[in-house]
């Protein structure tokens, strides 16, 4: 399945959604989406935007282990639990409220979150990237992530402490409204959701799970319109008097000048630098070396096993019988 689309128009992108919904009866999957002003940026939190660092998935990457990995959780916890001492102090109703709950609650104000915003609309994606273009971006993008609980191999992504199962309830009025959902990513290496997932399963199985759809500028008039014919706007999306609390947002961003002032970015580790050239006098070093204990002559059998905690094999063959259709003789494997 394509990981990729490209849009130049409102029917491509209207297109492209409803192969998200065949491919949600396919994988067993919810679809849900998140729109990016950059294509190129990457599914990072705000948190994992100002103290992680991104690392690519693959064999030949140098991994390492987050600066401040031993730190994480309880710089997180020490961090929610300020916000709830302030949270119930001025709102005492909010005390029943889960971790989670308050982180998700904390998001929706402008709260530093390990939390990673998403919406079961499409549309709803588009709206927090087109209406706020510059004009001279070549194209926006709206990443989609196919949450399937059941069907293997997506199944096999989630983990209550790398990266727990989607709380689909709502904690505010304003999720409503935006129909938002959360991820979460905790890992000690990877700090984006794209490279987790390209750790965990193969990459055709990533192209049909996370998909980009990027919108070239061609598209932009033709979005806007139908944003406007589906009533998705400001009000809508819960930015009003009625779901507006001036008091949460000032609690939220005390707390982020407190978190941003008691922990500085860490510059991500140096990865070793690669001398192939001193690779290659090492290696014609010691092959010398190893070539001149074993002096000349013809090469000649030691007698002794080259791994001897292996069972000898045994011959496997296939009669004549057995290749032209009939049974197999008695013996033969």
């Amino acid at each position: 399945m394509d990981g990729h689309f490209r849009c130049d128009s409102g029917a491509s992108f209207a297109d492209a959604v409803a192969r998200m919904r065949w491919r949600e009866v396919v994988l067993q999957s919810r679809a849900i989406y998140r729109g990016h002003s950059n294509p190129a940026w990457p599914l990072q939190s705000r948190w994992e935007r100002q103290f992680l660092h991104t690392q690519r998935a693959d064999l030949l990457e140098p991994y390492y282990i987050q600066p401040h990995e031993r730190e994480k959780i309880p710089r997180q916890r020490a961090f929610l639990e300020m916000f709830r001492r302030e949270v119930e102090l001025t709102f005492p109703q909010e005390r029943s409220r889960t971790d989670d709950r308050l982180w998700a609650l904390g998001r929706h104000h402008g709260l530093i979150t390990p939390l990673l915003d998403w919406t079961l609309d499409p549309y709803k994606a588009l709206y927090f990237v087109l209406p706020h273009r510059a004009g001279r971006e070549p194209a926006v993008a709206v990443w989609v992530f196919h949450v399937s609980q059941m069907t293997s191999p997506y199944d096999g992504i989630w983990d209550d402490d790398a990266f727990p199962r989607i709380d689909w309830r709502y904690a505010s009025a304003r999720q409503r409204a935006q129909e938002g959902v959360f991820t979460r990513l905790s890992h000690p290496i990877f700090a984006d959701l794209e490279q987790y997932l390209r750790n965990k399963l193969v990459a055709r199985s990533v192209s049909a799970c996370l998909v980009k759809i990027e919108i070239l500028n061609s598209a932009v008039p033709d979005l806007l319109q139908e944003l406007e014919r589906r009533g998705i706007n400001e009000a809508s999306l819960g930015f009003t008097a009625a779901t507006a609390n001036p008091q949460l947002d000032e609690i939220a961003e005390r707390g982020n000048a407190a978190l941003m002032e008691a922990n500085r970015p860490v510059a991500p580790p140096t990865p070793p630098r690669v001398d192939q050239k001193a690779i290659d006098e090492t290696a014609g070093r010691l092959a010398k070396r190893c070539l001149a204990t074993i002096g000349s002559g013809k090469a000649r059998p030691t007698g002794r096993k080259a791994f001897p905690f292996l069972m000898p094999p045994v011959p496997r063959f296939i009669s004549a019988a057995w290749q032209g259709g009939g049974r197999p003789k008695r013996g033969s494997p």
